[in-house]
């Protein structure tokens, strides 16, 4: 009896000091924004090299751009992203052909660009924050395609360690005591992609979730520190090619059923009846069905429905470019709205003639970007 009175009261005693632990950790303030360490192919975690040239990207592989000198003679743009930003597609293009370096341009001012292909959200954070230094008067950002991408090339944001840790956060979250453990004990490590780790996994609905949470909360966090360092932020939606097929089948028996002929993603719909797919679109809930459907009866809604329901998802989905117009809105960003301005140009969808692929852009889209960006940018820098 005594026993279980001690063992009652310690109970007690525990709960207690946990309380007041909790009380004054929220008496103090929020807790420090967790460690986001990005880790390059040899192992380093540096962004970037100083050099007396100035600074130089440590993340952007065979793509490394220039020194960006530690003063600027004028004002000074940054630009952040993925491949869409710098280095995407079959063929490389130049600095001055890609979307920085057209901004430039149109406004006659320093843009640099600081893109690398694979970056998501994770790597983003981190290069922005060391990029600070430079003192930008401008940042623009790019991201809402990698945190999918690498999922599906890399099993990021997949595996049961991500699992678990979206599930501790989501039920303990709000208590103080496990913000602060989890921002001092687990900084978030995210590996610079390289063609030798690549691999394919699906992206279910749950995991779409979990990656849309933390793409939220990192954009937020790109944002707040941008300004906090005295910069104006642009942020700009993404888009993609639509009339592309998905990375891999989802129902080559249906497809060859109603007459196209894949070999890879190299197709034949000569013999596809429009009315057919039509038919079959409205009883089927393979997305496959829905990009032939858009393709072979310019039904644009189906393109839409395809991308967003994409099993192998390189491409942003409709409910990501909205949640990139809201984190604009509430953290008080510049929105260069790229996605609804390509898809006022295609008539309701983006023009397949801007892209080089499903996710990069040809130079004529890289034109299209800058067009869209120059008179937010320059609106930003009138506040500056």
């Amino acid at each position: 009896m005594k026993r279980g009175r001690k063992l009652g009261l310690g109970v007690l005693v525990a709960v207690g000091v946990l309380l007041v632990c909790e009380i004054g950790l929220r008496l103090i303030g929020p807790p420090p924004e967790p460690a986001l360490v990005v880790r390059m192919p040899d192992g380093s975690t540096e962004n970037f090299t100083e050099t007396a040239d100035g600074l130089v990207p440590n993340y952007q592989g065979p793509f490394t751009v220039p020194a960006v000198p530690l003063e600027a003679s004028g004002p000074r743009v940054l630009m952040f992203g993925g491949s869409s930003v710098h280095g995407g597609g079959a063929d490389r293009l130049s600095l001055q052909q890609e979307a920085p370096g057209v901004l430039g341009r149109l406004l006659r001012v320093d843009v640099q660009n600081l893109g690398a292909p694979g970056l998501d959200s994770g790597h983003l954070v981190s290069v922005i924050e060391d990029a600070l230094v430079l003192e930008p008067d401008v940042v623009v950002i790019y991201t809402g395609h990698n945190d999918l991408g690498n999922a599906v090339f890399f099993h990021r944001y997949g595996d049961s360690r991500s699992v678990w840790t979206y599930k501790a956060r989501s039920v303990l979250g709000r208590l103080a005591m496990f913000q602060v453990l989890d921002t001092t004990l687990a900084p978030r490590e995210f590996a610079v992609p390289t063609p030798e780790l690549q691999g394919k996994w699906t992206v279910d609905a749950d995991q779409r979730l979990r990656i849309r949470d933390g793409f939220e909360s990192r954009l937020r966090r790109m944002i707040r520190s941008s300004r906090a360092a005295g910069a104006e932020v642009v942020v700009a939606t993404v888009a993609s090619n639509a009339w592309e097929p998905s990375l891999d089948w989802t129902c080559p028996e249906t497809l060859e059923r109603l007459g196209l002929r894949a070999h890879g993603h190299s197709v034949d719909w000569s013999g596809v009846d429009p009315k057919a797919v039509a038919a079959e679109y409205e009883d089927s809930d393979c997305p496959d069905v829905a990009w032939l459907h858009g393709l072979k009866n310019n039904a644009l809604d189906a393109l839409d429905d395809a991308r967003d329901r994409d099993p192998l998802p390189l491409r942003a989905d409709r409910e990501t470019v909205e949640l990139i117009r809201t984190v604009a809105a509430e953290e008080g960003a510049h929105l260069a709205d790229v996605a609804a301005g390509l898809r006022a140009k295609g008539q309701g969808i983006e023009p397949r003639e801007l892209y080089a692929d499903s996710v990069h852009y040809a130079i004529p889209g890289h034109e299209a970007v800058a067009e869209i960006l120059a008179p937010v940018v320059d609106d930003a820098l009138k506040i500056r």
